[in-house]
């Protein structure tokens, strides 16, 4: 009798430990998976041929940039990192997420590599508005201002006019984001002096790849004519993404001569296919649209370990999220290695479970 209760339980602790291993089995199949997608996938994709583009035709309306109304004027020499923000001129809620991230994470933080941020934004045509903005460029010297609406349609002009101000500066790297988006700085350039070979062309962020749409009802429709091929090259998502100066150079040499596309961040892997630059993946970096929904369930450790959060942030959730970033700017990164290793987690807890199970074992017996 004894030695059937035993059997029974075993059998037991036999069944939740396997529907716990198969659990642990799908969750490390499905970060395996991710993990592939991310880093391999584009690795194995060859790399893209420079194309000699001095013999394509200069394309009408792009031969000039179109001209800013102000522009930041920057005093400090040797950048690390320029830093520039798509935001948008007519709407409140993007000027108090403009002043969240001038006091929390677009702050220079003394004793750390030199940055400097600078929004980017277009006209709305309402005289107050335009003139309430110039007021805001002025008073804070971080606003560059393009003399065109402020529309979706000319959101990669808006981008271009930007990258063309940054040829006027001096700076090592772009980091090019959204005002909805939360960047530990001081992270993202420790993930830079890390690389592999620092000295190489970056373009890095959470890379990505879609077909070409031809349906023109789409906001991202793209005649074959002014690109034609099947899909678009790997490119990171426009939330967030880095470049070397050298690569933006070598785009704008370029941009006269590849039409523009209403998909802002496809278009700058278009120029990086075309100067021979294979992006990169950016590991830290979380981009969902649903990530408000869950910005405080996150534990501090988590925020240690982020490079970059987006998007559809608010200010508050941004200012959140700086707190939590800064109260352990000091603390030990041992206390967050769960953090950086979910193998050695996952490892320890089925560990754990065999431990468990081995010993319940013998206490029946």
């Amino acid at each position: 009798m004894i030695y059937k209760l035993v059997r029974v339980s075993t059998r037991s602790y036999r069944r939740v430990f396997v529907l716990l291993l198969l659990c642990l089995l799908l969750y490390f199949a499905n970060w395996l998976y991710s993990y592939i997608i991310d880093f391999y996938v584009p690795t194995m994709q060859p790399q893209p041929v420079r194309k000699d583009m001095s013999n394509m035709p200069v394309i009408s309306g792009q031969e000039h940039f179109i001209p800013s109304l102000i522009e930041p004027v920057v005093s400090e020499d040797n950048l690390f990192i320029l830093v520039l923000i798509n935001s948008a001129a007519g709407s409140e809620s993007h000027f108090q997420k403009r002043m969240a991230i001038r006091k929390t994470w677009g702050k220079p933080i003394i004793g750390h590599k030199k940055w400097k941020i600078a929004f980017f934004l277009g006209k709305t045509n309402k005289r107050l508005t335009d003139e309430k903005r110039l007021m805001e460029a002025k008073q804070y010297g971080d606003i560059i201002i393009g003399d065109f609406p402020d529309t979706y349609r000319n959101i990669t002009q808006k981008l271009m006019m930007a990258f063309k101000w940054t040829s006027k500066i001096n700076y090592k790297y772009l980091l090019k984001t959204d005002d909805d988006v939360y960047v530990n700085i001081p992270l993202l350039i420790t993930w830079i002096n890390g690389r592999l070979h620092p000295n190489e062309p970056l373009y890095a962020g959470v890379l990505y790849r879609a077909k070409i749409i031809r349906d023109p009802s789409h906001r991202h429709f793209v005649r074959w004519s002014d690109l034609p091929q099947q899909s678009y090259p790997w490119y990171p998502k426009g939330a967030l993404y880095v470049l070397s100066s050298d690569v933006v150079q070598e785009m704008l040499k370029i941009v006269s001569r590849v039409k523009m596309i209403t998909v802002d961040d496809a278009y700058v892997g278009v120029l990086a296919s075309y100067v021979g630059v294979r992006p990169v993946y950016l590991n830290g970096f979380i981009q969902w649209g649903f990530l408000p929904e869950l910005v405080e369930l996150f534990d501090r450790c988590t925020y240690s370990n982020i490079i970059g959060m987006a998007d559809n942030m608010s200010p508050d959730d941004i200012y959140f999220v700086h707190q939590e970033v800064t109260s352990l700017q000091n603390s030990s990164k041992w206390m967050c290695i769960h953090v950086s290793h979910p193998i050695l987690a996952t490892v320890g807890l089925v560990i754990f479970l065999l431990l468990v199970l081995y010993t319940n074992r013998h206490k029946l017996i």
